[in-house]
């Protein structure tokens, strides 16, 4: 996260979403329910943060929370006794007892600023009960509530929760900024960082992490070696089962629209006449067979979200079959 002091400060790029948050907010307009929706890792859990802590804030300076009042001192430490945050671990779920024991606190006082705020995310996690109990605080809010919802898949979400927020849609933004924002962290490996997360400018950061990086390589070495035929399924399912499952799908999807995208920009580059449409037939049948297969890990992914348990090596040994046999 982008911390000033201690003040939650949105992302360079989303200066316009937050002066159209700032005017509703200083217009008393600000809608009850906002559900903040872009692709993992453009950004959307700071500015939502940011609101939070403004709403939160008894004297807020500069569009933003001073970081010195006893709410900010509160919110900064995760003990705001008006600030519920309901996140799960990736891959988990949203369970209605979740649901219930936020609502429980939510219709009750406000004990400092008078407002009480809810951050809950991603939406998509909530299973079917937690999201129609949702639905009802959503109806019928409780006076001087916000609630802060984020999703990375928008589609996955119940859309009757969908229409009784107001949607803020935030885009993957420009090259330049992200890069500028980058290189203050990663100098030189900006740009590198950026393709690696195809645009995302918090999932480039992220992948600064020493852990996650060894992790990428593993699942990339793994696959090309699979693909290679010096290695076989079995064997690469079990050196991957060391890692989280929903944290391996996530990876092997990355190295699959990796290459979709590479393939794409090479046929971008090619000369027309028969050749090139011929390479052009060939392309879209080993995209078509990339795309279904990454649609098969996401498969396994809702499984894992729903509670489901799948046996690991048996589950990545079935995904790296299917990945040896488009190789």
């Amino acid at each position: 996260m982008v911390e000033s002091t201690n003040v939650a400060v949105p992302y360079p790029w989303q200066r316009s979403a937050w002066q159209q948050l700032f005017q509703q907010f200083e217009n008393s307009q600000l809608p009850h329910a906002l559900l903040f929706s872009g692709l993992e890792g453009v950004g959307k859990l700071q500015i939502a943060r940011s609101l939070a802590q403004l709403l939160l804030c008894n004297q807020p300076d500069h569009n933003l929370g001073c970081g010195k009042c006893k709410g900010c001192n509160l919110f900064n430490a995760e003990t705001h006794p008006d600030f519920r945050q309901v996140m799960p671990d990736p891959g988990k779920q949203i369970k209605i007892e979740e649901v219930r024991a936020l609502q429980s606190q939510i219709y009750g006082s406000a004990q400092m600023s008078g407002r009480k705020v809810v951050l809950l995310g991603p939406a998509e996690s909530l299973n079917l009960n937690a999201a129609n109990a949702l639905l009802k605080t959503l109806e019928e809010p409780p006076g001087a509530t916000h609630l802060l919802l984020f999703t990375h898949q928008p589609s996955g979400v119940l859309p009757t929760i969908n229409s009784r927020c107001q949607l803020l849609k935030l885009p993957i933004p420009a090259r330049e900024q992200c890069i500028q924002w980058l290189t203050a962290m990663a100098g030189d490996q900006a740009a590198d960082l950026l393709e690696a997360a195809r645009g995302l400018p918090v999932k480039a950061f992220s992948l600064l992490d020493g852990e996650l990086m060894a992790a990428r390589e593993q699942v990339q070495n793994l696959l090309s070696e699979l693909a290679a035929g010096d290695i076989g399924p079995v064997g690469a399912a079990q050196k991957l089962n060391c890692q989280p499952i929903d944290q391996v799908c996530h990876l092997v999807i990355e190295f699959v629209e990796g290459r979709v995208q590479a393939s794409a920009r090479a046929m971008d580059g090619g000369e027309a006449g028969d050749d090139r449409q011929q390479a052009w037939l060939a392309w879209q049948r080993q995209t078509g067979g990339l795309l279904n297969f990454r649609d098969k890990i996401l498969a396994l992914l809702a499984k894992v979200r729903s509670g489901a348990n799948p046996n690991p090596q048996l589950a990545l040994e079935s995904l790296l079959i299917d990945y040896q046999r488009l190789s």
